[in-house]
């Protein structure tokens, strides 16, 4: 090939930084199975060479404008982008290796995941705990709105393991296998928090504390007291409802899980009065979906109690 036909390597560093936005920016804009593991590459060569150049007093910030919009992009297309690199293990393993320690969005999309898939799973079970009132089949039904999913299939296992009699300790395996898949699963820490409660103190609040500094407490409660209400635990559930209304004495789901473990416990006017403190908090805050299913459910007991 002569030399007119080459293509001219850049000149220097800073045609290097905008050559590597530039491939990024086209890749961005249609990522591909094929393309996906080169947007990471290419984010990753461009803010070192970024941070190198503004380290000696260049202006960078054109180029770090630039870059912040590609995390933007890569953002917007996490669940394509992170299942193209291979899964979340994968998508983990190349982080490491290209900007191990950042916190940008771009690099913490196993993260994002999980808490999207995390609040999906809140809303989810919150809707199949009313309807566990009325037909005591729901939980059957929790994990496969999100088919092949390993989170479920390890959260289907363990509870199967329960019910037919098993110890907690064989439910437990079930749980850290599928963590080695998902470590920062929410649901599955919340499992092994719970199960290790049985097995190992020390242990179970080893757990606590790995799930709070992944989901927050706010999160994490909402996740145990639903796992508790599930495994006819009345007294954890309450405990934890409890501990959230401490965080925040206006969440409706709050009283709806209380309202949860006071049924549990045969106490229906208690549980009638938090399901009508969450409908009224539910309307207050335009949260329709909670609101319908909790006047159903409060319709339901209150026939019960004989109103």
């Amino acid at each position: 090939m002569g030399k007119l036909q080459q293509a001219s390597p850049p000149l220097n560093e800073s045609d290097g930084l905008r050559a590597y936005i530039a491939t990024c920016e086209r890749d961005t804009a249609s990522p591909t199975r094929e393309n996906a593991s080169q947007i990471f590459n290419m984010l990753a060569h461009a803010e070192e060479i970024a941070e190198k150049l503004r380290g000696r007093g260049a202006d960078m910030r054109p180029e770090f404008s630039r870059i912040d919009s590609l995390h933007e992009r890569i953002t917007r297309n996490a669940a394509m982008l992170v299942e193209s690199v291979g899964g979340v293990a994968a998508y983990a393993a190349l982080r490491n290796s290209l900007r191990p320690g950042s916190t940008r969005p771009a690099w913490q999309l196993d993260h994002r995941l999980a808490a999207r898939r995390a609040k999906r799973l809140r809303t989810a079970a919150i809707t199949l705990i009313a309807i566990a009132a009325l037909s005591g089949s729901a939980w059957w039904f929790r994990d496969t709105l999100l088919p092949d999913d390993p989170a479920g299939v390890a959260a289907n296992a363990a509870m199967l393991a329960l019910s037919n009699g098993a110890a907690p300790r064989t439910a437990l395996e079930k749980i850290d296998a599928g963590l080695v898949i998902t470590p920062t699963n929410a649901l599955l820490l919340t499992w092994r928090n719970v199960l290790l409660k049985d097995i190992d103190a020390t242990t179970a609040q080893e757990a606590d504390t790995r799930a709070r500094a992944v989901m927050g407490d706010r999160e994490f409660l909402i996740q145990r007291a639903t796992l508790h209400v599930q495994l006819n635990r009345a007294d954890a559930a309450l405990a934890d409802a409890n501990a959230l209304l401490v965080l925040d004495s206006q969440m409706a789901e709050a009283y709806y899980l209380r309202a949860s473990g006071y049924e549990l416990k045969n106490e229906l006017k208690a549980a009638v009065a938090d399901l009508e403190k969450c409908a009224s908090l539910a309307e207050a805050q335009n949260n329709e979906s909670l609101f319908a299913t909790t006047r159903i459910r409060l319709g339901n007991l209150m026939q019960r109690i004989g109103y």
